[in-house]
């Protein structure tokens, strides 16, 4: 059994939201990222972000880090990963 069930019930308040405001993702990106669950995540985040930006940022690595939820040694492994995602 698992631990969690086999579906997703989204409410009227989040189809409003997504409705109201997308975000735009180029499926040939998620196509192209695929076989990277990393590159994908740091590829939805940024363009989440970048959605309503209006202004250059500087985002620090543990800021992304906390975002993505990754599950690696330290922040310097997970530098290195991302910067190769990144790169993809």
């Amino acid at each position: 059994q698992s631990l969690f069930p086999n579906f997703v019930r989204l409410d009227e308040e989040f189809y409003r939201e997504i409705i109201e405001h997308p975000v735009p993702v180029d499926l040939r990106a998620i196509q192209a990222l695929k076989q990277s669950s990393l590159a994908l995540d740091i590829y939805t985040w940024l363009n989440h972000r970048m959605s309503y930006l209006n202004q250059r940022v500087r985002i620090p690595w543990d800021s992304i880090e906390q975002h993505i939820g990754s599950e690696y040694a330290d922040a310097r492994e997970f530098r290195r990963w991302a910067k190769h995602a990144l790169l993809k």
